[in-house]
């Protein structure tokens, strides 16, 4: 599977769930607003959110077993506490100082304190207690692995001061979810090797695929712009 197939999947995943007329007409659902703040299509906005997503996943410096994370990750995606958690993050940098870097950026480490605290409030603490397996002898717990993907889609397709932030931030949390089932189902289904460590080969060579699509609609609107 390529990843511009992959992509397509999961679009067409994220679009079931926000389907209307009683489940049968699969919609963009919130991605319309988010599309008319950013200026994309709700398409191309998907797609830069996907795109950013799987380079974000790429990118983490431990490599997950793939067997384990999205068990550990699923219950604080699916969780109304998380979207609590964002919005509490946003409140908490707009308006204490001492977080403040200089840009209004959500940070990494800031946004999971906030997960787990969101988590530890809702009675739901031993979530983001739950350890990773993982390849090489670090582990990362998940509300610090969601919350670094999480930001690191945003400092991509949302400007940090952006007043939009605040409702693309849930989305891009529903989209990062279909995102981890999609390359769990890929992972259980063998397709790419047994072992964890040849699925990670395949994740990174899909965000490299992602990385040159995002190049090359970069470029096309630069052309269109000029």
């Amino acid at each position: 599977m390529t990843y511009a197939e992959l992509r397509a999947a999961n679009a067409r995943a994220y679009c079931r769930q926000n389907a209307t007329l009683f489940g049968l007409v699969p919609t963009w659902g919130p991605l319309w607003n988010c599309a008319d703040q950013t200026g994309d299509d709700p398409e191309a906005l998907f797609d830069r959110i996907h795109d950013a997503g799987i380079q974000a996943i790429a990118a983490q410096q431990t490599q997950v077993d793939w067997s384990q994370t999205y068990a550990a990750v699923k219950p604080l995606l699916e969780s109304p506490a998380l979207v609590t958690a964002i919005q509490s993050a946003r409140w908490d940098l707009a308006t204490s100082v001492s977080e403040h870097d200089g840009s209004l950026t959500l940070t990494k480490e800031l946004l999971a304190r906030h997960i787990r605290d969101a988590f530890a409030r809702a009675g739901l603490q031993h979530l983001t207690r739950m350890r990773l397996e993982t390849l090489q002898p670090t582990a990362v717990d998940p509300s610090t692995l969601l919350a670094a993907i999480i930001t690191a889609v945003l400092g991509v397709v949302c400007p940090p001061t952006a007043p939009f932030s605040a409702i693309l931030e849930p989305v891009i949390a529903v989209i990062i979810k279909v995102l981890f089932s999609s390359l769990s189902t890929q992972f259980a289904g063998g397709t790419y090797g047994a072992s964890p460590d040849a699925f990670n080969a395949q994740v990174q060579e899909w965000a490299r695929e992602a990385a040159s699509a995002g190049s090359a609609v970069n470029s096309r609107t630069t052309a269109r712009s000029a």
